[in-house]
């Protein structure tokens, strides 16, 4: 699995190239995202590729953003298929992170850096 990594704004946006995440590859999502994190404090996850996902990676989700928190940061994710969407709303997710439309509305939501 690979994440592509890019800094726009201020933001690092990371766009894993998974069309699923669940207990088969959940915890190389896990390795490959947090590594990508390292010490970013202002991150955004493009989740445009990933169609399904089941509670092993809403749990990696949990702790991307546990170790974003960690280091007094942001974590933003963006581009959600309607299903991960429906997900994240059935387990009341959407209520701890913060779900954005595109990369646009990323960059509107953390303004100029």
């Amino acid at each position: 699995m690979q994440v592509l990594t890019d800094n726009v704004g201020g933001i690092a946006f990371l766009q894993p190239d998974a069309t699923f995440v669940d207990a088969s590859n959940a915890p190389e999502f896990k390795s490959c995202v947090l590594s990508a994190i390292d010490t970013a404090t202002l991150v955004a996850i493009d989740m445009r590729h990933i169609e399904f996902m089941d509670s092993t990676g809403l749990g990696a989700m949990v702790a991307f953003l546990r170790r974003v928190e960690k280091a007094e940061g942001r974590l933003l994710l963006c581009n959600m298929q309607p299903k991960v969407r429906t997900l994240f709303e059935l387990v009341r997710l959407y209520k701890i992170f913060e779900i954005l439309n595109d990369r646009e509305a990323c960059l509107r939501a953390v303004g100029p850096t």
